[in-house]
């Protein structure tokens, strides 16, 4: 994405539908053969959500541990929505016959629905009251998202420990091994597939500058891109001199985040 665009110089101009950088995209694959949307796509017919009471039955497939998932289930637990979280591995599809292989996918009210940038516009939708800037999540989802996994995934130290919290049995392995095994391989992948991501702390900067003097990014209340951002983040602070916290401070957003554990329901 482009970090000039007016989602960031100007947060309240809004942006219906697709953001700009995966209508292209998405206009080459959708529908997916089994007729659920591709990533960027919204759901086709349009979902008749309009309140979080005609979001019945919902569940999460995917991982706690994943921060896409993890963001979506806090949109869920921020809005009141009951859900039942399915723990799912990506590359299968929820089903023989999906086609969709990544995580998180939402099934409610007898529709399913791909992608996390997708699946949290469409709460919003329903449940925030206000219009979405769709551009803007995208630039965390796909900007900032992989650009501070590769940071995590560099660091030896935060990778034990995130692991070790998700109940992997590395606590015995010396920390630049489980970087050079697993850590550094991934991290080169995720920044092979997203060559024009941003440096993290140059999303952070934009970030801090779009909410102003606000306590929040939707001012004095919480918004979309503040449960985005932060449920992107929130998996991987695993300490005060974790990347998480380092990225935090640099970018002045340290008292935000304060603010957000404080707002955020505890997802379990």
């Amino acid at each position: 994405g482009d970090l000039e665009s007016k989602s960031w110089e100007s947060p309240r101009d809004v942006v219906r539908g697709r953001s700009p950088r995966l209508q292209e995209k998405a206009a080459k694959t959708m529908p997916l053969e089994d007729g659920t949307n591709a990533e960027g796509e919204d759901p086709s017919p349009p979902l008749d959500w309009t309140s979080k009471d005609d979001i019945k039955d919902a569940k999460i497939y995917g991982s706690k541990i994943s921060p896409p998932c993890f963001k979506i289930m806090l949109f869920l637990e921020h809005y009141g929505v009951p859900y039942e979280m399915i723990e799912s591995d990506a590359g299968k599809g929820i089903t023989p016959t999906s086609s969709y292989k990544k995580i998180p996918v939402m099934t409610a009210s007898g529709r399913t629905i791909n992608d996390s940038s997708v699946i949290a516009k469409q709460l919003l939708l329903a449940c925030g009251g206000a219009e979405v800037d769709a551009a803007l999540l995208d630039e965390i989802v796909f900007g900032f998202q992989p650009s501070i996994e590769v940071d995590v995934l560099s660091n030896g130290a935060d990778l034990k420990k995130i692991a070790v919290a998700a109940g992997y049995p590395v606590w015995c392995v010396p920390e630049f091994i489980l970087s050079y095994t697993l850590g550094d391989g991934i991290a080169k992948s995720i920044a092979r597939k997203h060559p024009d991501m941003k440096p993290a702390n140059e999303y952070g900067a934009r970030f801090k500058t779009s909410m102003g003097d606000n306590l929040y990014h939707g001012g004095n209340e919480v918004d979309g891109a503040d449960i985005s951002y932060y449920g992107t983040i929130k998996p991987f602070h695993v300490g005060e001199n974790c990347v998480v916290a380092t990225h935090l401070r640099a970018c002045g957003l340290e008292a935000w985040y304060g603010r957000m554990e404080g707002a955020m329901p505890l997802v379990k």
